[in-house]
């Protein structure tokens, strides 16, 4: 019977233990009375300008957002913070990113979009552990040299900022299996990301590309490839080998044929084309039996292929 109670005990301790490691704090006042058992604190859209010192108290977090604020900086405290894993900053005010957050080498997850970024120092690379990076929608106009220590990252979005030329301390990040490079100022891909063979999704909307390097044979773990809104004219016929590929988005761009090898991306279940030039598609797009959405509108397309017949799995032409 002991013996039975003690399970049961032990048993009781640890599920506590795991509910209030699950459980998520909302105000600093109600965390503070039991600083040691918070691990969760979510201040998202408080109004916040300035956090309190006493944030620092609460050394057992492993989870913090404080998005959609108005913060500039952070209490020196916070580097007492020193088991975070996971830390929203995204959309505050800050110009550039509090020294301390650079002390915090547990992070894997980092989200500062949404603020005025202009520069990243070369103290991001001491955050070895990130596998996730959310850089969306600041004014970066480089990537520092030591984002290449990040090797542990496979989720980075540069999306939305001033990126010009290429960013060479991408190429070392072999592990990146999601990179988010829309709405910058390319006028070609980036040679520097040829060799991350494991990307499954390429985002490179929004810039003023005008041509698609052979090299994109390199991505044939691809399953969506976003090209819109460039100025694209062709396509390479290496394109045919992204045999994984599921979404293609080619809309608003300058092409006036697709070359035969579309017809090898097999899996396609998304191809949209809508506002290019073209006035004819090849045959082999009859090949792509898995499409289910295809859009054609605003082209020169006077007729399309008899083959398009066999797309029988189509349930969405605008």
């Amino acid at each position: 019977m002991k013996s039975t109670l003690l399970i049961l005990s032990v048993c009781l301790v640890s599920f506590l233990s795991f509910s209030q490691k699950d459980k998520v704090y909302f105000s600093i006042e109600e965390a503070l009375k039991t600083p040691e058992l918070v691990y969760k604190l979510n201040l998202s859209e408080k109004g916040y300008t300035h956090l309190p010192e006493s944030i620092g108290d609460l050394t057992n977090l492993v989870w913090v957002d404080l998005s959609f604020n108005n913060l500039t900086s952070l209490p020196n405290t916070f580097n007492n913070l020193n088991h975070l894993t996971d830390l929203y900053l995204n959309y505050n005010q800050f110009d550039s990113v509090p020294d301390l957050v650079y002390d915090l080498t547990s992070l894997t997850y980092l989200d500062l979009a949404g603020n005025h970024l202009t520069y990243l120092p070369e103290a991001i690379g001491r955050l070895y552990r990130l596998n996730s990076l959310d850089l969306n929608k600041n004014e970066l106009s480089s990537v520092p040299y030591s984002i290449s220590n990040l090797t542990n990252l496979t989720w980075l979005d540069l999306s939305s900022n001033q990126l010009t030329e290429n960013p060479k301390s991408l190429a070392s990040l072999f592990n990146l299996t999601n990179l988010y490079l829309n709405h910058n100022h390319f006028i070609a891909v980036p040679d520097c990301i040829k060799g991350l063979k494991k990307l499954n999704y390429l985002g490179l909307s929004g810039n003023n590309i005008t041509k698609i390097p052979d090299f994109i044979k390199n991505f044939t773990a691809l399953t969506s490839l976003n090209l819109s809104e460039n100025k694209i004219t062709l396509l390479p016929e290496s394109i045919g080998t992204l045999s994984n590929l599921k979404y293609l988005y080619l809309n608003k761009n300058e092409l006036e044929v697709l070359p035969k090898s579309v017809g090898g991306l097999i899996q396609l279940s998304s191809l949209n084309l809508k506002n290019n030039k073209l006035d004819l598609l090849p045959t082999e797009i009859g090949n792509l039996t898995h499409l289910a959405y295809l859009n054609l509108a605003s082209n020169n397309l006077k007729s399309i292929p008899k083959s398009c017949e066999q797309l029988n799995s189509l349930t969405h032409i605008p």
